[in-house]
């Protein structure tokens, strides 16, 4: 799995994509929201996890992460 974090502009807010190995957007969320999204995908044991990812992450950047 990929995350991706891209920044929000003026109204618009910073967002986070997952994908998966294939680079198939799985989800597409707000920063402020993951928690909500996470457990939605059913990634509750991963959760801490993704979200020390996504505040560590620069904009832009992809980063493959392992998620069970």
């Amino acid at each position: 799995m990929y995350i991706i974090k891209t920044k929000g502009t003026g109204n618009i807010s910073d967002f986070i994509q997952l994908r998966n190995d294939n680079f198939v957007l799985i989800s597409h969320f707000k920063v402020s929201r993951c928690e909500t999204a996470l457990r939605k995908l059913k990634l509750n044991l991963e959760t801490e996890k993704i979200k020390n990812i996504i505040h560590e992450i620069d904009y832009g950047e992809i980063k493959k992460i392992i998620a069970n």
